[in-house]
């Protein structure tokens, strides 16, 4: 295959050499059973108001998304790609401000979600106004969002998104991989009736590996935001999900600084 000199996948190619490297999107064929995909696409369809979600719904209006919603990659492309091109744009620019802007996150949903313990008056007059802003943002037609932003309420929506996006690109497979949650899965109590796709398929994630306090918890492996998941596909059988750094604990992965 040839590559474009200066692309990221040119670059890429280079390290891996001498192998033969070859690109697929937005997802490929593991096996004729075995499905495997980022996930990013559920940006636009998950229902928790996140930056993405809301940029999403946002840009889907500008670019003027077919009726409907859209049907093939090639329309996820139209609404998403000047987003991400954006975000990229920003990330490239923020430098060392992208972690602080991550951390801001990750307190606005502790606030939101009600995790933050003693909450000051303020923080609970912005938690009580919140539901206020979803529904605002659903009759500006951003949404359908919803304002139950708990852990178990993120797992589900993240879920349905996937499923719908599978269902519109035509994938109906029993095994499908993908990730951008970070919320590996399915675990033994998880209801694995959330995880079947609309063709009754099995969702696997394979999480992630990149360490955040406020999701992890203390204890390793306890959380299915715990990092160091992987799946594990063999020639026949289906997927395995894996965990690698459980032997590692809250210390050692915590960011100097």
């Amino acid at each position: 295959m040839e590559w474009r000199a200066g692309e990221p996948l040119a670059t890429i190619a280079r390290w891996l050499g001498p192998a033969a490297v070859r690109a697929a999107y937005p997802g490929v064929w593991l096996r004729d059973d075995v499905y495997a995909t980022h996930g990013h696409y559920s940006a636009r369809h998950i229902t928790i108001p996140m930056f993405e979600r809301l940029g999403a719904g946002a840009m889907a209006r500008i670019v003027g998304e077919p009726a409907g919603g859209p049907a093939c990659a090639e329309d996820y492309e139209a609404t998403l790609g000047p987003l991400y091109a954006w975000i990229h744009a920003i990330t490239q620019s923020a430098g060392a401000n992208v972690v602080g802007s991550q951390r801001a996150s990750s307190s606005a949903w502790r606030m939101l979600a009600g995790r933050n313990g003693g909450r000051s008056l303020r923080r609970r007059a912005i938690a009580s106004a919140f539901p206020a802003a979803v529904a605002g943002l659903n009759l500006a037609r951003i949404g359908p969002l919803q304002s139950d932003v708990s852990m178990p309420a993120m797992s589900r929506a993240g879920l349905s998104a996937t499923a719908e996006v599978l269902a519109r690109l035509g994938v109906s497979v029993p095994h499908v991989i993908f990730g951008h949650t970070h919320r590996a899965g399915p675990f033994a109590g998880d209801d694995l009736a959330d995880w079947s796709t609309l063709s009754d398929g099995r969702m696997i994630n394979a999480g992630c590996w990149v360490y955040d306090r406020q999701f992890a918890g203390e204890v390793p492996n306890e959380s299915p935001y715990w990092p160091g998941t992987c799946v594990a596909l063999e020639d026949e059988g289906a997927p395995e999900l894996r965990r690698l750094l459980g032997y590692r604990g809250r210390g050692d992965l915590e960011p100097e600084g």
